[in-house]
């Protein structure tokens, strides 16, 4: 089972704005993603638990590209449903 305690919602969201699936312009330097991937070893997700996090993650995510409802498998419906609990996730449809 998936743990939907909203904040996983926040990290998951594969978009914060009407534009997703654009990058920024250039990359962060190199030293800002060697300190970032070793705060997420740190205090990240580990085990089971990443594996959880990642599968479910990367539902939301073609959820999100799919858009129709046809392709859309019902073990992945439940899942976006469990993390949908305000309605962003359907949300982000409208845009």
């Amino acid at each position: 089972m998936s743990s939907c305690d909203g904040a996983d919602v926040e990290r998951g969201s594969p978009t914060g704005s009407p534009g997703f699936g654009k990058g920024p312009s250039s990359p962060a330097p190199r030293f800002v993603g060697n300190i970032l991937a070793f705060l997420l070893n740190l205090i990240g997700p580990k085990g089971l638990e990443f594996a959880r996090y990642s599968l479910d993650y990367h539902t939301i995510r073609n959820y999100l590209h799919v858009r129709a409802e046809q392709h859309i498998p019902g073990y992945a419906k439940k899942i976006v449903e469990a993390y949908d609990v305000d309605g962003r996730i359907e949300s982000m449809l409208q845009e």
